[in-house]
């Protein structure tokens, strides 16, 4: 398993979960930064680390979550980039990379709703589109309104 979490990109956390089955689940949470020039900055690494862990790694099955901080994908559940780029474009490389690791995305509905901005940033990615069931969109945590 160390292959799998040894990566340049340093804002990700791995996880070997035993499973019941022959082979353990490696499990990541990711971070892309929202600044876009230290994210691209990152993004060779990231999509590296994603794309070894996903094909290379040895796990049949591996589940990615986080923030990837990709506001003009729009999930349907193929993505589809909503502005028109070159081949070069952080959101091109970031879905190709998706696309070389075959990994399945499985959030349907927007994670951002803030000031004219809905957008699903938050992902969970699989190998196996059908590892992830039942997946919840809970609403926004209101901040300031709990009673202890």
């Amino acid at each position: 398993t160390e292959a799998a979490v040894t990566s340049q990109f340093k804002d990700a956390v791995w996880l070997e979960i035993p499973s019941g089955r022959k082979e353990n689940l490696l499990v990541g949470c990711i971070y892309r930064s929202g600044s876009p020039t230290k994210a691209v900055k990152h993004d060779p690494e990231l999509h590296k680390m994603m794309i070894h862990s996903a094909t290379e790694a040895g796990y049949k099955d591996v589940l990615m979550v986080g923030d990837f901080n990709h506001p003009n994908i729009l999930w349907t559940p193929s993505p589809v980039i909503t502005t028109n780029h070159n081949n070069n474009h952080p959101d091109v490389l970031f879905v190709d990379t998706l696309n070389e690791a075959m990994l399945h995305q499985h959030v349907t509905k927007a994670t951002r709703d803030r000031e004219n901005q809905t957008s699903t940033l938050d992902l969970v990615l699989s190998t196996d589109p059908d590892l992830v069931s039942n997946l919840e969109h809970l609403s926004h945590i209101e901040i300031g309104r709990a009673h202890v």
